[in-house]
């Protein structure tokens, strides 16, 4: 009798080491994220991976104990890849609101890491590399156990593992053909995810498909006279989006900037015309809705390495083949990046170029009004030169949101080594809560508002046209859960003191608006880049309006090709281009 109730409590602990095990293994390939956070947690789903595990250990199990232990190594080895990357699946697109691209995430890992980590030591960074390692380690070591079990069940009930196993993978692929319904009970394969991405890589590293696979480019015929030698400066102002607009806690916490800002404006004697655009991305990747404008095309990550090959017109060429000096103002960019002469800038300035010499902000640095100050004074109030075209994607507003800089009234002391009182730089030194976004997110929208706000109030050496465009929706642990993907993400504003500049009667009745309350019916309005709506109602400046008499001659023919050799590359002026080097995209 004794020996039976030891047989019986042995059956019983193997029936639970077995269960044990099998969850276990389900649970690698089916968790998701716990929002906003960075922790997972179990669902109830079946992984078509893991059932085909089971099976093939079923399988094998036919020749033997030691086959099967033959093959766990291997399988357990496999489980840990597609568990990492099912954890990089579900975290990224709950955190970013966008699916995970290792193409282009991978490469930015390194800079990922320096953000979470503020860049501090390289004694943080081994850290945390050896934190990754370990969990790596403990997971593999997991999922051994789990397959180390299951196989010495396999070799004493092959026959039942086999068939409950077969007839989950059996399922599966009936409900992918179509005949039942599946999707509510199994997860996506994380290999199909792999896969995917394997394509995706070799469609980018293609170059044979380029004309293909891009849209063609639209017509750049119009020779500006309407600007009048007006000064064009596009504000790319990162992470703003709809969700400003869309969520009542934020959109009250930003009314009295927005209506600063507003009077600042009418103060000025501007025109200003709004509307909601639409991004290509969603979260990060600015550089997709930077493209889209500036090449005239709907660019997605599929496409820009394709473009970035191609000698395409863009609205910066257009813009200097008409008299205009081209600046790219760019303080997030901390590295080379010859990628940037396919749009023709003349200048690149970075945050090396732009010698910041006050206290540093979080990872990003380099407050986005001191960026502004810092052109203005060294190339905008030059007494005489050309009109110019100046790209700006601000970096403040970036996630993580913090530390926030102070606004600074003076412009002027930000240029001198001592730009802020002690107390503000004290009181804007918190560090982000990443588990709490939100009211960060706020604060550098409202501050972005700000500076904004004192650009306007500041006497200008050249008129000027000002376009204020967000890239995308912030992340969706900010725009919320079911914020849409990529869709209405970014806010467009015009300002000029000619009402024709800042869109006249080419803007339908009704767009026409205060920058604090822009009208939904502005997302139908057709646009030039099919992937953002920024020149839909004024960011090109009206380039296809009918030319009104001008009293500024630009450039005849021979003049502006003349001028494209000379001006085929970045050059220094009166702030110097970066100098060329590694092959680096600016951050999003």
């Amino acid at each position: 009798m004794l020996r039976g109730n030891d047989m019986r409590r042995d059956c019983a602990a193997r029936t639970l080491r077995l269960a044990a095990a099998l969850v276990a293994l389900n649970f690698a390939f089916t968790f998701e994220s716990v929002w906003p956070t960075l922790w997972v947690q179990p669902q109830l789903a079946l992984s078509v991976e893991a059932a085909a595990i089971v099976l093939a250990l079923a399988l094998v199990a036919r020749g033997g104990r030691r086959a099967a232990m033959r093959l766990v190594g291997g399988l357990a080895a496999l489980a840990t890849v597609l568990a990492a990357g099912r954890y990089a699946d579900v975290t990224i697109t709950a955190l970013f609101g966008r699916p995970i691209n290792l193409y282009w995430d991978g490469r930015h890992l390194p800079e990922v890491f320096a953000l979470v980590t503020d860049g501090r030591t390289a004694a943080i960074a081994a850290a945390g590399a050896a934190g990754l390692a370990l969990v790596l380690a403990a997971v593999f070591v997991a999922l051994r156990w789990s397959l180390r079990t299951i196989a010495r069940v396999a070799v004493v009930a092959r026959g039942t593992l086999g068939i409950a196993s077969g007839a989950v993978v059996a399922a599966f692929v009936v409900g992918q053909a179509g005949a039942l319904d599946t999707g509510r009970y199994f997860v996506a394969p994380v290999s199909a995810a792999y896969a995917a991405q394997a394509r995706f890589v070799a469609d980018a590293l293609s170059r044979t498909a380029a004309d293909e696979r891009l849209a063609p480019s639209p017509a750049f015929v119009s020779r500006l006279r309407r600007l009048d030698g007006a000064d064009v400066l596009v504000v790319f102002l990162e992470s703003y989006g709809a969700a400003t607009y869309d969520r009542p806690d934020y959109a009250r916490a930003l009314d009295a900037h927005r209506a600063a800002l507003d009077a600042a404006a009418r103060s000025a004697g501007r025109a200003v015309v709004s509307a909601f655009v639409r991004s290509p991305t969603f979260g990060g990747a600015s550089w997709l809705a930077h493209a889209s404008l500036l090449a005239g095309i709907g660019v997605d990550a599929a496409r820009y390495d394709l473009l970035l090959t191609t000698r395409r017109p863009t609205l910066v060429r257009h813009f200097r083949d008409h008299g205009y000096d081209a600046f790219a103002l760019m303080p997030g960019l901390r590295a080379d990046w010859p990628e940037g002469a396919f749009y023709g800038f003349d200048a690149i300035v970075d945050s090396r170029a732009l010698a910041y010499p006050g206290p540093e902000f979080g990872f990003w640095r380099i407050p986005d009004q001191f960026a502004l100050a810092r052109l203005e004074a060294t190339a905008l109030d030059a007494p005489a030169r050309r009109p110019a075209f100046v790209l700006f994607p601000t970096i403040t507003s970036h996630i993580p949101f913090q530390p926030l800089p102070p606004y600074q009234p003076d412009w002027q002391r930000l240029l001198g080594t001592d730009p802020f009182d002690a107390d503000g730089v004290a009181r804007s030194a918190a560090q982000p809560d990443w588990d709490r976004l939100a009211p960060a997110y706020v604060a550098t929208i409202g501050y972005a508002y700000d500076w904004l706000t004192g650009f306007l109030q500041r006497p200008a050496a050249r008129d000027y046209v000002l376009v204020v465009v967000g890239d995308h929706q912030p992340v969706s642990a900010v725009a919320g859960e079911r914020a849409p993907l990529g869709s209405a993400g970014a806010r467009d504003h015009a300002q000029s003191r000619d009402r024709g500049r800042a869109g006249g009667r080419r803007v339908p009745a009704g767009h026409r608006a205060r920058a604090s309350r822009p009208r939904r019916d502005a997302r139908s309005h057709p646009r030039a880049a099919r992937g953002v709506r920024c020149a839909a109602v004024a960011a090109r400046a009206r380039l296809s309006a009918p030319p009104r008499a001008a009293r500024r001659r630009p450039l005849s023919r021979r003049r502006r090709q003349s001028g494209q050799a000379a001006r085929a590359s970045p050059r220094r002026r009166a702030i110097p281009a970066p100098p060329a080097g590694a092959s680096r995209r600016p951050t999003s």
